[in-house]
C-alpha cells in the first residue's frame, strides 16, 4: 500500500513500517538561488514538493534573545561585514553579501554570573514576542503541510544553537564541563 508522506510519518514515530523512508531537508536560501541560476531546479519550485519531503517544517524559530526587541548597535562595518553587538551582549560579525556563520568577536556572558546578570532574569517570565505561532508564514505552512497529506513540524534551535551566540563556543562549552547545571 502507497502510504501519504504524513502516514509515512506517523508509521516512524509509532515504529510501525513505512513503505519507504519519511525525510525532511533544509537548504539556504541561497542555496536554492543558485540551482534556480544554473537551471537546475524550477523557477517557483517549492523544495519539499520537489523532492518529496515527508516533513514539512515551518523554521520561524522560537526567539532566544534575551531582549527580543533590543535592536543591535553596530560596531564596524566594511564593505564585506558588519560587527554588530546584540542585546545579549555578544558582538558578532556577519557577511553582507552571503548566508555564513558569523565571527564571535567578543562576549558580556563569559561565565555563569554573566548568564545569571544579564541574560537570565529576561527569560523567567513568558513574552509572547518570541513566538512566531500566528505569523502567516506559519499557518500557511501548516496548511499546506495539511493539503499535501505531510507531517508538519514547527522547528527550531536546539540549546547548543540557541547558547553559542550569547557566550561563544569556548565559553559554553567550558561553561558544561565547569558548571553542568
Amino acid at each position: 500500500m502507497v502510504m501519504s508522506n504524513r502516514e509515512r510519518v506517523l508509521a516512524t514515530l509509532h515504529r510501525r513500517r513505512p513503505d519507504r523512508l519519511a525525510y525532511s531537508e533544509s537548504f539556504w536560501g541561497e542555496t536554492l538561488d543558485r540551482w534556480r541560476r544554473e537551471g537546475s531546479f524550477p523557477a517557483q519550485a517549492d523544495a519539499g514538493e520537489v523532492f518529496g519531503f515527508a516533513i514539512r517544517g515551518h523554521g520561524g524559530w522560537i526567539s532566544v534573545r534575551s531582549r527580543p526587541d533590543t535592536p543591535d548597535v553596530v560596531v564596524d562595518e566594511t564593505e564585506d561585514t558588519i560587527a554588530s553587538r546584540n542585546a545579549d551582549g555578544a558582538t558578532l560579525r556577519w557577511h553582507k553579501k552571503h548566508a555564513s556563520t558569523p565571527e564571535h568577536i567578543a562576549f558580556e556572558v563569559t561565565d555563569r554570573a554573566g548568564w545569571d546578570k544579564n541574560i537570565r532574569p529576561h527569560l523567567l517570565a513568558f513574552d509572547r514576542r518570541r513566538m512566531h505561532w500566528g505569523t502567516a508564514p506559519y499557518g500557511e505552512t501548516r496548511a499546506k503541510a495539511a493539503a499535501n497529506q505531510e507531517a508538519f513540524a514547527y522547528t527550531g534551535l536546539l540549546p547548543f544553537e540557541c547558547m553559542h551566540p550569547m557566550c561563544g563556543h569556548e565559553n559554553m562549552l567550558m561553561g558544561m564541563v565547569d558548571d553542568p547545571g
